[in-house]
Parts: structure tokens; C-alpha cells; sequence
């Protein structure tokens, strides 16, 4: 064989590669901003912000979320356990209760940190309605719980989830995903932990 041919044979094999390279898809859901991620589906947005849990660590893990449902054609009935979080060697966890988040005693601390450092959303649900979520209540106890929310189409709400540490870690790409009723297939919204993960995702 020519060298002619080498090069072709070899050229034909890399844009091969390639294209199988770009058929697998991003690591990461879209990058949304400073550890923000976003998975747009048909009816559904899901988004997350991981930046509470890159500055600090402990026993559960708090993660800002927003939801929207577009124009979805029914009623999602959402509660914490319509969210699982899935860590890089695929174990699954369901959201921490409330009586677990009371005794660790950081969440204080949490609710500080995201009110300082919100998740950004942008101008995205300025035409949808936003409902009322509560998913935890004050540490002390004070605040009205709502753990079951009601997201007719185009409407949207945003809240806190905490789930244990993962087994593996907070390395890698990790999934929150979300199945309420009335929803027929999960979303999944991937994403890392941190600005070296929001960096990587790019």
C-alpha cells in the first residue's frame, strides 16, 4: 500500500472516530452559568445548581432546583421523591426526610450561602407562573411545608433538595432525575459539582 493510500485510509478512519465521538452526546447537561446546569425536554425544564455543595461538605448534600412545565398538556404532581440523584457509578438516592436534614445541623448555613449565591435562571420563565414549593422548613421548624406541588402547564417553581453524600463521591458527572406523576418519562439533568466541573462541562 502507497503512502497516498495511508493517508487516506487513515484520514477516512479519525473522521470516523469522530463522528462516533460526537454521537455519544455531552458529558454534561447544558451549561447554564456559575454550577448550573439545564435539561430542556419537550414540555419539561429541569435545572440544578451544585455551587452549595462545592463550598462546603458533610453528610447530605444541597442542591438548588427549578421546574418548569411547559406546555405539557396535564398536571405534574411533584414531591421529593419525584427526584433521585444517581452518582457516577450509577447509585441511586432518594431525598433526604426532613427529620434527617434537622439533625445535621448545616442547613442554616445552606440557606445563607444560596441566598447569597442564588441559582441563576435568567429571564427564561418571565411568562410562566411560578407556585409555591417548601420541600424543608426552617430548621427551627417555623414555615409552612409544602411538600406536594401541583405544576399545571406553564407554570414553574423553585426550592432545595438534599440527598446523602453519594458512595462515590462528588467526582464525575452525577445525574438529578426527576419522574413526578403525571410525567411519562424521566428527565435526567446531568451535571458536576464546583467551577471545576462548570469549566470541564464547556
Amino acid at each position: 500500500m502507497n503512502t497516498k493510500k495511508i493517508f487516506v485510509l487513515v484520514s477516512a478512519l479519525a473522521l470516523t472516530a469522530t463522528a462516533a465521538l460526537a454521537g455519544t452526546g455531552r458529558s454534561t447537561s447544558e451549561d447554564f452559568g456559575t454550577a448550573t446546569w439545564r435539561e430542556r425536554t419537550e414540555g419539561v425544564t429541569l435545572m440544578v445548581s451544585s455551587y452549595a455543595a462545592s463550598v462546603r461538605s458533610g453528610e447530605f448534600v444541597p442542591l438548588q432546583i427549578a421546574v418548569a412545565a411547559r406546555d405539557t398538556g396535564k398536571t405534574l404532581e411533584v414531591t421529593p421523591e419525584s427526584f433521585i440523584l444517581i452518582d457516577e457509578n450509577g447509585n441511586r438516592y432518594a431525598a433526604a426526610s426532613w427529620n434527617q436534614i434537622r439533625e445535621y445541623g448545616q442547613a442554616t448555613y445552606d440557606a445563607s450561602l444560596m441566598r447569597a449565591f442564588p441559582m441563576p435562571v435568567g429571564e427564561q420563565f418571565g411568562a410562566l407562573q411560578r407556585v409555591p414549593s417548601r420541600f424543608y422548613p426552617d430548621v427551627k421548624g417555623f414555615g409552612t411545608v409544602i411538600r406536594d406541588v401541583s405544576l399545571p402547564p406553564f407554570t414553574w417553581f423553585h426550592d432545595v433538595l438534599y440527598f446523602p453524600y453519594p458512595e462515590a463521591g462528588l467526582n464525575g458527572v452525577l445525574t438529578l432525575q426527576f419522574q413526578p406523576k403525571g410525567l411519562d418519562h424521566p428527565v435526567d439533568v446531568r451535571f458536576r459539582v464546583g467551577e471545576a466541573g462548570n469549566r470541564a462541562s464547556r
